[in-house]
């Protein structure tokens, strides 16, 4: 089972599950096929019982799918030799009866080798069953031959319970069949899963870079973040130690590497001579890369003062991520702070904030704005709280509204209860403390 990814059929079995009627698995197997093929392909995740301990879950009313292991899963106790799997645990019985009982069953892969679940069934009545489509194996369409191959035991067994045998090509074949007339027969418009794997997946990897992001902030923006964020204009000192760990946390050698490989080695580097360097090897590996490219520019801007270098590598960050929210932001604060062009600034403020509502550097950095230089203070009030809202613990930003309420709404009682929540948020800043 190691390395194994489910099959076409699984996704197919996974969609039936996930957006139809049908949603009861019974396997003999141990693995997780069933459960991986749903992550992939869903947002629905099911009920693996997996245990006899569980087996008081295994209800025919249930809101998600249902996958019953009657041989136990991986991990746990499982049944794999005879003895083990001579007869089915009396747990089992009466939930089975009762999914048995309200559902037709579709037999695929299993040829009643076991005593367990084979003798479940030939426990059975007729009207205690939904009905039985025993699927066998037929891929050369030779019906007679394939037959003959089944069990004795198993076509009683279908004669029994006056069920059907089914030659199948596949399992892949028959899931994708299955699933094309369940959905028509339940007018469940079909998807192109193929196309819905590749959404989904790349959701997931935006997600992941969104996260990165969110910690790259954390560690590097902040630190680094332009003299604009707060109202007196001191910067933070970076956290070095914390970026040294990041920097050092995949030290794999002969790997090609990633940007952040490159991001958090450059931030760890003191020397701003050799951490100049790293970004500039970093662009000749990674040209297109707006992360890169964008905290160069930061670098360029307040610590080699090339104000206009920096400017075009802001440039270059936005035409290689249009919607990178954190590049948009720092090029409004750099338009504001340096080329004092308010207008352009205010544009990327937008744009910045537009691509992402709850980023709470780029809503703080255009409160300050609307109050300093549009005198908009009804404006940057909303976007003061709309900054703390996104987050409750950015100290810049709950002392910024602090000296607002201070200053400009003369709300001495407000004022005072932001500024002791940005001292709590950072105990050691000393422009919170002395304000």
């Amino acid at each position: 089972m190691a390395e194994k990814e489910p099959s076409i059929g699984y996704s197919h079995l996974a969609d039936i599950l996930a957006r139809s009627d049908h949603r009861i698995v019974i396997t003999t197997n141990f693995d997780n096929l069933v459960a991986d093929a749903l992550l992939l392909h869903s947002t629905t995740y099911p009920l693996v019982v997996g245990d006899d301990a569980l087996t008081n879950y295994v209800r025919v009313n249930l809101r998600r799918p249902l996958v019953a292991k009657v041989h136990v899963s991986l991990g746990f106790k499982m049944r794999n030799s005879e003895d083990d799997t001579d007869k089915l645990p009396v747990g089992w019985m009466s939930p089975l009866k009762e999914v048995f009982r309200r559902h037709c069953a579709i037999v695929i892969g299993y040829d009643g080798n076991d005593g367990s679940l084979m003798g479940f069934f030939e426990s059975l009545n007729v009207d205690e069953i939904g009905g039985l489509y025993w699927c066998f194996h037929d891929p050369k369409n030779d019906f007679e031959s394939a037959l003959g191959k089944i069990p004795q035991r198993v076509r009683k067994l279908v004669r029994q319970l006056e069920g059907h045998m089914i030659p199948i090509k596949s399992f892949d074949d028959i899931m994708i069949r299955i699933r094309d007339s369940m959905l028509s027969a339940m007018k469940i418009e079909r998807v192109d899963l193929l196309k819905q794997l590749a959404t989904q997946h790349q959701a997931r990897v935006d997600q992941y870079e969104r996260q990165y992001e969110e910690i790259h902030s954390d560690v590097s923006v902040r630190a680094l973040e332009s003299k604009n964020n707060l109202s007196n204009g001191d910067t933070q000192d970076v956290d070095r130690s914390l970026i040294k760990i990041l920097a050092a946390s995949d030290p794999q050698t002969g790997v090609k590497k990633s940007t952040w490989d490159w991001v958090f080695e450059a931030l760890a580097e003191a020397d701003p001579n050799r951490r100049g360097k790293i970004y500039e090897d970093a662009i000749q590996a990674m040209p297109k890369s707006p992360l890169i490219l964008g905290d160069y520019a930061v670098f360029l801007q307040d610590v080699r003062k090339d104000v206009d270098a920096a400017e075009r590598f802001y440039r270059q960050a936005i035409e290689a991520d249009p919607k990178h929210a954190n590049n948009l932001g720092n090029y409004a604060v750099f338009l504001q702070d340096v080329r004092k062009d308010m207008d352009a600034a205010e544009r990327l403020y937008q744009q910045a904030i537009e691509v992402d509502p709850k980023h709470a550097n780029n809503l703080g950095n255009y409160a300050v704005f609307l109050q300093n230089a549009r005198r908009d203070m009804d404006a940057a009030e909303r976007l003061y709280q709309q900054a703390i809202e996104a987050d409750p613990k950015h100290a810049n930003h709950l002392g910024n509204y602090a000296n607002f309420l201070r200053n400009v709404r003369k709300d001495m009682d407000a004022a005072e209860r932001f500024y002791q929540q940005a001292i709590e948020a950072d105990p050691k800043h000393a422009n919170h403390l002395g304000n």
